[in-house]
């Protein structure tokens, strides 16, 4: 298979590395490296992800911010027993009460889901890291529920799809929009389309149909047609084009990297719509329309 298109760059050992520099004692920063060594065997969660890659570093910025949180107040974590309950509590009111903060956001507090994720891997360390009786006590502060009110689902109607489409400026721009939307792909699955993937219809066929491969999906292998009417027109000029250009059949269709097509789309969206529109936005706009165009066996 041809080499897949990333969409984000993972550095999982280079962020087990970076425990080195983290302001916790030298024994801290060896069970962190032997926790994180656990996680990726499987023996953390019983189970071992299909993108492990990715869950390491977000276990692993998640982590550093509890445990060097936790640090300040006594240096060898290591030693912690369930004589530590109120450096665990304190953990958790200053994070509720927004004393912590997000240096990545510059500055701002963590969202209701970042604070239950911060919460549920202290947990999970805690629990591989110190003896029965005083992890029931310590995990007790973290075992919260957090209640929020579900927000409004963001979506794009078809008039601003067809508001979109009708601003574009040529057919490379015309090509993103019909297909994002018509085929409600992931963004990496998108990127990853090859020339050879793309079916125009043939006789008796209404509608485009396009192979999503099995390596560049994280539900699986499929093809997908694509009832958009905006998408025949839009990918037919831009196929030609492409073709124009010489494009071989297991060569990706989009030429754009995943960071440029979805600055475009920010930049895009705030012009037409006044709105920052992105990948995942296409996603779900998608399965609303066909929802209310499809049958439950369709």
């Amino acid at each position: 298979m041809e080499q897949k298109i990333l969409t984000h760059r993972r550095y999982p050992d280079q962020r087990v590395k970076d425990v080195d520099n983290w302001n916790i004692s030298k024994s801290d920063k060896e069970d962190i490296k032997r926790f994180i060594e656990d996680y990726k065997q499987g023996e953390v969660t019983g189970r071992i992800g299909t993108n492990i890659g990715t869950t390491i570093e977000r276990v692993m910025q998640l982590l550093r911010i509890s445990i060097v949180y936790l640090s300040k107040n006594k240096k060898v974590i290591g030693n912690f027993t369930k004589d530590n309950l109120k450096d665990v509590k304190r953990f958790k009111d200053d994070l509720l009460k927004d004393k912590i903060k997000s240096s990545k956001l510059k500055d701002t507090p963590y969202s209701i889901k970042g604070k239950k994720m911060l919460f549920a891997t202290l947990n999970q360390y805690l629990k591989w890291k110190l003896k029965p009786e005083d992890y029931i006590v310590l995990a007790k502060p973290l075992k919260i529920r957090i209640e929020t009110k579900k927000p409004e689902p963001k979506y794009l109607t078809i008039s601003e799809i067809d508001k979109l489409y009708k601003n574009c400026k040529n057919n490379k721009e015309r090509f993103y929009i019909a297909n994002l939307f018509g085929s409600g792909n992931r963004a990496e699955e998108f990127i990853n389309w090859r020339y050879s993937d793309i079916h125009l219809p043939e006789v008796n066929e209404n509608y485009i149909k396009v192979r999503v491969r099995e390596g560049y999906s994280k539900t699986g292998g499929r093809t997908i047609s694509l009832y958009y009417d905006k998408c025949l027109e839009a990918t037919r000029d831009y196929l030609e084009e492409r073709k124009q250009e010489g494009i071989e059949p297991n060569e990706p269709i989009i030429k754009d990297s995943y960071e440029s097509v979805k600055g475009w789309l920010s930049r895009f969206g705030e012009k037409v719509l006044n709105k920052n529109i992105h990948f995942h936005l296409f996603r779900s706009a998608c399965a609303s329309w066909l929802a209310n165009r499809l049958n439950r066996q369709q």
